[in-house]
């Protein structure tokens, strides 16, 4: 539960937000540039999913890196890089 950031480029930064509801916000600030995505996260097994009001689901295998950050990893063959989340 939090607000947790992730920085994998300079110019790119995406803020993952889940409340004790497990409402979640997931928002891409990309040169300026945001988009965001709101929906319900559940959690069971090491994955972490997050299914939008509207679109795919975003699905990632989460590994703790130490108490206040994580990594996530796209789940079963997703596409794009593993991201490093901090708060």
């Amino acid at each position: 539960m939090g607000t947790w950031k992730a920085k994998p480029a300079a110019d790119l930064t995406i803020s993952l937000t889940i409340e004790e509801d497990a409402v979640f916000t997931w928002e891409v600030d990309a040169k300026g540039q945001k988009q965001t995505l709101t929906g319900m996260a559940g959690y069971k097994d090491d994955t972490l999913g997050l299914f939008q009001q509207e679109g795919p689901p975003l699905a990632g295998k989460v590994t703790e890196i130490q108490p206040n950050s994580f990594k996530f990893s796209p789940a079963d063959g997703g596409k794009g890089p593993a991201l490093t989340f901090t708060r």
